[in-house]
């Protein structure tokens, strides 16, 4: 009897604990706030409490100079800007969806990298924000919505008379904004015209960014540093998959592989004590334009050099003519004569930025980007592979 007790006692406390589980996977629950908040609950206005878990329809209003964080799970944080409001649309735990409405006013959303299967929106007037992972800003008022994206990448379909339209589609990055009136929204919607993206200029992004750490908040502090981390990831495995090849040759080829591109080389130099790499240089119309790097025991690729090592400045230009002269049609990978803006368009962010270089790391990869500091062109790309 004692036994079948304690067992039973046992699978009920295991079920209070899945249910908890539940719970918090998928939920909205107020953390803080500062001034002049209300929560509406079937019409009627109650105060907050910090821990208080928000219901599907509850209506979050801020007044002037206030403020609501609102902890979104575990994996996110929606920051109520002050004169604005906010439903909670969807709350869909057997479907793994979840939804908020921006009625008017400002929030600010970081959502850590979702699980596969969940999905969450933001819903303003003429769009709707869908998110995996990434930090963005909404903004409301009576004629259109906007989306200011900090990090990562949302999906933004339009909304026309409070209807999503997901037959279109547009990929918004990090450091763009995207906004759409009544009528641009019904456009788009009829394929009148296309939805136009913007880069969000240096001083608005640093105002966004100053905006946000003006109310410090321990998750946010902790969303942030998580969110760096996964960002840091995507942009590694990003890279190691652009750079898995270069010039025809694939990560993990031989010394042969090269020969077979590009010939013999003008000069080979073979490495002396404990060094186990030797060099290939290759020259065009009298000028060293590459060299290759392997491993004298695996005979395996290790490091790619390419740049006019003679003349810099401008000099890329022999170095493509070069490369094509051999048959590699795609240079884009090399970025010589690309300015830095180009690069981090396509690359992200760089581990490391000077004025004179940029440094990209993944797990099997790193490159180097010599710039010149004048124009911050590049002029020489090498490519270590691990």
């Amino acid at each position: 009897m004692k036994q079948v007790l304690t067992v039973s006692l046992l699978v009920l406390i295991l079920i209070t604990i899945s249910s908890c589980k539940k719970e918090s996977a998928l939920s909205y629950k107020i953390d803080n706030y500062i001034g002049d908040v209300s929560i509406m609950k079937n019409g009627e206005a109650k105060t907050p409490e910090a821990g208080t878990y928000l219901k599907q329809n509850d209506v979050i209003i801020t007044g002037d100079n206030s403020i609501a964080d609102i902890l979104y799970s575990d994996t996110g944080l929606i920051r109520i800007y002050e004169n604005s409001e906010i439903e909670i649309t969807v709350i869909d735990k057997s479907n793994k969806q979840s939804g908020i409405e921006l009625k008017n006013g400002k929030m600010y959303a970081l959502v850590s990298k979702l699980k596969k299967d969940h999905q969450f929106k933001a819903k303003a007037k003429t769009i709707v924000v869908s998110v995996r992972g990434t930090s963005f800003r909404v903004r409301a008022d009576q004629d259109s919505s906007a989306v200011d994206v900090v990090t990562g990448t949302v999906k933004v379909h339009p909304v026309v008379d409070g209807r999503e339209v997901p037959s279109v589609t547009k990929l918004v990055a990090a450091e763009q904004t995207l906004t759409l009136d009544e009528k641009t929204a019904k456009d788009v919607a009829e394929k009148e015209t296309t939805i136009t993206l913007k880069q969000i200029n240096p001083a608005q992004l640093q105002q966004i960014k100053s905006e946000i750490q003006q109310r410090p908040s321990k998750k946010l502090h902790q969303l942030q540093k998580q969110e760096k981390i996964e960002q840091e990831t995507i942009i590694k495995k990003a890279f190691d998959k652009t750079y898995g090849s270069f010039l025809g040759i694939n990560h993990g080829e031989t010394i042969e592989k090269v020969y077979s591109i590009f010939g013999e080389p003008s000069k080979k130099q073979m490495p002396k004590g404990k060094n186990k790499y030797a060099t290939l240089v290759y020259s065009y119309n009298n000028t060293p334009v590459m060299n290759v790097y392997y491993h004298i025991d695996t005979k395996k690729i290790s490091t790619f050099m390419l740049g006019n090592f003679e003349n810099p400045i401008g000099g890329h230009n022999l170095v493509l003519e070069y490369v094509k002269s051999r048959g590699i049609t795609n240079t884009q990978k090399t970025f010589l004569g690309k300015n830095i803006k180009e690069i981090k368009t396509i690359l992200g962010k760089p581990a490391e930025e000077k004025n004179s270089m940029c440094r990209y790391t993944g797990e099997k990869a790193q490159a180097v980007f010599t710039l010149i500091p004048e124009d911050r062109v590049c002029n020489i790309i090498s490519l270590v592979w691990f």
